[in-house]
């Protein structure tokens, strides 16, 4: 079985279900508060983990209750925790509110994510593709990726929280993950005027082998320099939680790479995958098993 290695943030996630987000000065009443295990990459390993892979993960949680929990999480997922270090201090957290169509918002607390550092080296010898995000320091990120790169380890970049990426390590991305506003952020307004197959293209160009960008209700357009494929999004009646849906379909993505399929095979499979997720409220909790979403696809 191929490895996936997931280097990123471990968070707590406190929710809030609202009829919609207050104004500035304006008090709502809000659902009971609930408490779910979370973080970008948290999320993507537990995905990959739940849909197929098998995954280590990389990452730090403080000396607390939540720290406690977060690991008890990855390993009931059977996730290798065996680079997930301690620290002093709080976790990770966020915090979310849900409105009612499912739309959420998201303030984070960095907290021991920004204690993350690179496993060895050698570490990395017998993994087949290194995920990461934006939520830890860019500098553990940027070297993981140029590691990897060096050592022939397959990398996929989901620069979320948005942010610029050098144009220097575009050439080491095999598959870019971004939707349609982080394109935005990272492109600028050069975005704004170009379709969504020309911004593809676009960040193509800037070197990255492969560019998936994801599309909410309207699916996902891969591209590479010479094939594009767009693939529709399954229809949700029951919109719950959108919070792990771009987690949930990266994780599914490498879960069908690395299990053989072809691309647009994985790609539909991760689309099914991030379909059952919405409908279901929370991070790790929403994400579904393989058996999951291969019966969701029997029934469409």
């Amino acid at each position: 079985m191929a490895k996936v290695m997931v280097v990123g943030s471990i968070n707590s996630d406190l929710v809030v279900q609202v009829e919609r987000y207050p104004h500035a000065g304006e008090t709502l009443n809000g659902s009971e508060l609930a408490w779910f295990p979370g973080g970008k990459g948290a999320n993507q390993a537990v995905a990959a983990s739940r849909l197929g892979a098998k995954v280590t993960m990389v990452g730090a949680v403080g000396r607390d209750f939540y720290g406690d929990e977060l690991i008890h999480s990855l390993q009931l997922n059977l996730v290798d925790i065996s680079y997930v270090k301690r620290t002093s201090g709080a976790s990770g957290a966020a915090i979310i509110t849900v409105e009612q169509n499912g739309e959420n918002r998201i303030i984070l607390s960095q907290g021991a994510n920004k204690y993350v550092t690179l496993v060895n080296p050698e570490e990395l010898d017998g993994i087949d593709w290194l995920i990461v995000q934006n939520e830890i320091p860019w500098s553990v990120t940027e070297a993981a990726i140029q590691l990897a790169h060096e050592r022939g380890v397959k990398v996929l970049v989901n620069p979320a929280p948005a942010a610029f990426i050098p144009h220097n390590l575009y050439p080491l991305v095999d598959v870019l993950v971004v939707n349609e506003v982080e394109a935005k952020e990272i492109m600028g307004a050069e975005a704004d005027e170009l379709s969504e197959e020309d911004t593809a293209r676009k960040l193509v160009s800037l070197g990255a082998r492969a560019v998936l960008l994801t599309l909410g209700a309207r699916g996902s357009l891969y591209v590479t320099q010479d094939k594009m494929l767009r693939i529709p999004a399954y229809p949700v009646k029951n919109i719950v939680d959108t919070t792990a849906a771009g987690d949930t379909f990266i994780g599914g993505f490498i879960a069908g790479v690395t299990a053989g399929k072809a691309i647009e095979e994985a790609l539909q499979f991760a689309t099914a995958a991030s379909a059952v997720a919405i409908s279901r409220l929370g991070a790790q909790a929403s994400i579904p098993t393989k058996g999951e979403v291969e019966a969701f696809i029997q029934k469409q």
